[in-house]
């Protein structure tokens, strides 16, 4: 089985948008921790729970485009 060219560099591009995005929320998720317990800030918790949920929502969306 033979994957077209086009489909395989949309993959690739999706790929790097997620990795992208796992990036970015990986480092929110770090600000959000070290704000929250270090620097005993409130909204730090609320800061690392949203980059979790994007971070598993850019995964979801990744596997999603591969299924079509």
């Amino acid at each position: 089985m033979e994957a077209e060219p086009e489909a395989l560099a949309l993959l690739r591009q999706r790929f790097r948008r997620m990795v992208t995005a796992l990036v970015l929320c990986g480092g929110t998720a770090i600000l959000g921790a070290v704000s929250y317990f270090a620097a005993h800030q409130p909204w730090g918790l609320w800061l690392f729970l949203a980059a979790l949920v994007s971070g598993f929502a850019a995964q979801v969306w990744f596997v999603a485009a591969i299924r079509r």
